[in-house]
């Protein structure tokens, strides 16, 4: 995962180092120099961090809600066994078909639709468990990815270019951010995998 404000936290990375050399080499000018390039950097990379988190819970706040109807509707799908499905198209695949222009007229229509669609296609009845599961998995790596950035995009941007917090707080913080957001993608492949 290499981010435009990653590639930036490199080279604030290297003005830093630079400057701390400038200093210890007893040219002050020129760290001075390297420390205003470093302020206007660390600025560009506080709003490209912002704008990468908020497309971060932008892309994950549907996921959950996603998560939370495909659950329902393998959980609906269980619970009718191999019986007679119903007549009439269900609450759940109501609520799936909510966005659309047209609803379903019946249950199997609604299901035909369903089944014809990568993220609600059911597939095996044995394999719905799964898919449950798998789902749960996906919808909690979600919402601890959305509490992550619930703490961390205020602190990115309230943070101020100072060297001491830099190197002290952002790879912790870009390190969680990561750790996460793996999480997340590996979760959600495996929730449509299976």
């Amino acid at each position: 995962m290499t981010l435009q404000s990653d590639q930036i936290a490199k080279e604030i990375k290297g003005l830093l180092d630079s400057a701390a050399e400038r200093d210890a080499n007893g040219t002050p000018l020129h760290s001075a120099l390297l420390s205003v390039r470093t302020k206007r950097l660390f600025d560009d990379w506080r709003c490209k961090r912002v704008e990468e988190l908020e497309g971060y819970r932008a892309a994950t706040e549907p996921i959950i809600k996603r998560q939370s109807l495909r659950i329902k509707w393998f959980e609906h799908l269980l619970s009718h066994g191999d019986g007679k499905p119903p007549i009439e198209a269900s609450d759940i695949q109501r609520q799936i078909f909510a966005e659309c222009a047209c609803q379903p007229t019946s249950w199997e229509e609604a299901k035909a639709a369903l089944d014809l669609t990568e993220e609600f296609r059911a597939g095996p009845r044995r394999q719905l468990q799964d898919k449950i599961e798998a789902c749960r998995r996906l919808e909690t790596a979600a919402v601890r990815l959305l509490n992550f950035l619930a703490v961390y995009q205020p602190l990115v941007e309230k943070s101020e270019s100072d060297r001491a917090n830099w190197n002290a707080n952002a790879p912790k913080m870009h390190e969680g951010l990561e750790q996460y957001v793996n999480d997340y993608n590996d979760k959600l492949r495996k929730a449509y995998d299976c």
